[in-house]
């Protein structure tokens, strides 16, 4: 019983930690736990190259996204040592940080990136 009541908890602590917003072709998730933070974005590959160089502008990291064609999957290690999962082609994004590998800093830097992401994707 109490197993089940704990599982029902973090549901619904899960549930309101999830943000969606979707506009025509774009939908934008944020996840924000204890454990990690996660941005998930699928929309027009149109708004490719938009997004690829707000996050270049944003992260500070010129070899992320030479070109609106890139693919990446992979974990990715900035010179400040924020460390973070991203996947990405034309039309779909995901980008997931571990908090417990992550300063304050870090966070609070991959989070304003985040909603970021969705006022360029909305634009």
């Amino acid at each position: 019983m109490k197993k089940s009541m704990l599982a029902a908890l973090i549901m619904m602590m899960l549930a309101v930690s999830c943000r969606h917003m979707n506009d025509g072709n774009i939908s934008v998730s944020v996840t924000d736990s204890d454990d990690f933070y996660k941005v998930k974005a699928d929309y027009d590959e149109s708004r490719t190259s938009k997004l690829y160089r707000y996050i270049r502008k944003n992260l500070g990291s010129d070899g992320l996204f030479q070109s609106e064609d890139d693919h990446l999957d992979a974990v990715v290690q900035l010179d400040d040592h924020t460390r973070f999962y991203v996947k990405a082609s034309p039309g779909k994004f995901l980008l997931k940080m571990d908090k417990d590998e992550n300063s304050e800093a870090s966070y609070d830097r991959i989070r304003k990136v985040g909603e970021g992401i969705k006022k360029v994707l909305a634009d």
